[in-house]
């Protein structure tokens, strides 16, 4: 009941920020561009103040709402205390090989359960073992945030159209593509999907909503080079 809770709340929060984000990307290059302001014909001071104000006002609700948030301000730092079991585990594992003593562990991190306990260092293990699955997240980052940079050029040189009263659709508005499709797909995924997959005893896991975004993420880039070779 709780993770469903959960999930419910990490889709609505998610749903949220990116229906900011949709309506951002939509008004900034609007502003930007039908207003003039110091001799000039695009107004970037407002395009870029009026977002900047928005999250001033959003950071002064946030700390006026403080009162009322559930503080637990953590006892450890977890982050150090995973390098220095990793660190005392590998320069025991060194220091037995430099003076050619057996290793009598299991585990070259055992070695750190005294000081930090067993269920630390087993945690610890299982963290190693999955990490090699965040090594495509840098060329995942590079190629997503090529919708700020390669694709709003690759926008210049498409067809644009009319959005109605929100006038022509401009370039560096593609971001809002973005947005449009996650707001199209939680409802989708949230109430579609993953309940027809639950009746069918077919939870997806973690791993598995990352496989099908990394094969969505091969489709989309794959439509984008074609875009690129053969812009319309």
């Amino acid at each position: 009941m709780h993770a469903c809770i959960t999930q419910g709340y990490f889709a609505a929060f998610y749903f949220a920020i990116n229906a900011g984000s949709l309506i951002s990307t939509l008004l900034t290059p609007k502003l930007r561009a039908d207003v003039s302001c110091f001799d000039q014909d695009e107004c970037f001071p407002l395009a870029f103040g009026v977002p900047a104000g928005l999250m001033a006002i959003a950071t002064v609700i946030f700390v006026i709402g403080r009162r009322y948030y559930t503080i637990r301000i953590p006892k450890t730092n977890v982050v150090l205390d995973v390098l220095r079991a990793t660190w005392m585990g590998a320069a025991t594992k060194f220091r037995n090989w430099r003076s050619g003593a057996v290793h009598r562990h299991g585990s070259w991190l055992d070695p750190a359960a005294k000081r930090f306990g067993e269920g630390f260092v087993r945690d610890i293990r299982q963290l190693s073992s999955i990490l090699f699955l965040f090594l495509p997240l840098p060329v995942f980052w590079a190629l997503y945030d090529q919708q700020g940079s390669r694709w709003t050029l690759q926008a210049t040189q498409m067809k644009g159209f009319s959005m109605g009263p929100l006038g022509r659709f401009r370039p560096d508005q593609m971001q809002a593509v973005n947005s449009i499709f996650v707001l199209m797909f939680i409802p989708v995924f949230e109430k579609l999907l993953y309940p027809v997959l639950a009746k069918l005893r077919i939870p997806p896991s973690p791993l598995q909503v990352r496989k099908e975004r990394v094969c969505t993420l091969i489709c989309v880039l794959v439509t984008c080079g074609g875009c690129g070779a053969y812009p319309f």
